[in-house]
């Protein structure tokens, strides 16, 4: 009955936790190589299985073997599949950890597909096509530039888990370092990624494990009114405002937004706004997150644009 993974710069703490509940020994298997990309770590199958990435898939037949003085290649399509994953196949895995992201982070939505495209690829080459995908949603830092494509990949990470329907995505914009782009808290990560795997692949239903994604918004008396899939109530730290949230009329001007609790919903508005058009919520990378839901998950970042 061991869990088995493959995973990347993810704590330990995921199988303490998953081994605790379940009082059985749990196995990982662990292949990582920091600072990498996604794209040496997919089977060419999975390029394949992604009409988008053909030249991806076209430029592996002009890869060059490695020679001597030839540096960096464990950064082209594949390279750390086969040279790292390739002596595990076709072991039995019951799925796969995944924190990864910072490297693509230019590729904006299109690492969406890059995502589909590792996760096909592995559940075909391990000949499981119910392959458990948990991944981690990226932690705020300051990269640089505009700050707003941390934003764009965090909204796309969330695409693709809620494309993939064995995938599942922990948040933890509550974690991380401003300043370190490994922030210290992974015994949190290991938490939520093992609540992902306890309720989903263990038959610990009661166990809430899915952050909150946003299910329906309106536009109501100059407010826009937001419920949620997987959340039942609201709370902040330490009975803070709710923060990060921004909304914008016809100019297109984002100002910031006060928040209301009003049991599982949530009223996002400012007087400076009579008419609001759009809203977002974590629209810029030093953004931390400060509001939970009952079972102290945190929504991931998300904008939305009404109709007039």
């Amino acid at each position: 009955q061991a869990a088995q993974g493959i995973f990347g710069c993810v704590p330990m703490d995921v199988q303490e936790y998953i081994a605790d509940a379940l009082d059985i020994p749990i196995g990982l298997v662990t292949s990582h190589w920091g600072g990498t990309r996604i794209e040496p770590w997919t089977p060419p199958c999975g390029f394949e299985s992604v009409p988008a990435l053909k030249a991806i898939l076209d430029s592996l037949a002009t890869l060059q073997p490695k020679t001597e003085g030839v540096k960096n290649l464990h950064q082209q399509p594949t390279v750390l599949y086969n040279r790292m994953l390739v002596p595990f196949v076709p072991f039995t895995f019951r799925g796969a950890i995944w924190y990864q992201g910072e490297s693509n982070l230019s590729d904006g939505p299109a690492y969406c597909d890059k995502m589909h495209a590792l996760v096909n690829g592995w559940k075909k080459v391990f000949e499981n096509p119910a392959l458990k995908f948990y991944f981690v949603q990226l932690a705020p830092y300051i990269y640089g530039g505009d700050g707003k494509s941390l934003p764009v990949m965090w909204e796309t990470q969330q695409k693709f888990a809620s494309e993939e329907k064995d995938a599942g995505m922990a948040v933890i914009t509550d974690v991380g370092n401003l300043r370190d782009i490994h922030p210290s808290d992974k015994e949190t990560v290991g938490r939520r990624l093992a609540l992902l795997a306890l309720n989903r692949d263990y038959g610990f239903k009661g166990v809430k494990a899915d952050s909150p994604t946003l299910k329906e918004s309106k536009v109501e008396n100059g407010k826009f009114v937001l419920t949620f899939n997987h959340a039942e109530s609201w709370y902040t730290t330490g009975n803070e405002p709710a923060k990060n949230f921004e909304i914008a009329g016809e100019d297109g001007a984002f100002v910031p937004a006060a928040v209301e609790i009003r049991g599982a919903q949530l009223v996002v508005g400012s007087d400076k706004v009579a008419a609001p058009r759009q809203l977002r919520f974590m629209g810029d990378q030093s953004c931390e997150g400060n509001l939970y839901s009952e079972a102290c998950l945190l929504p991931g970042a998300f904008h939305i644009q009404s109709n007039p």
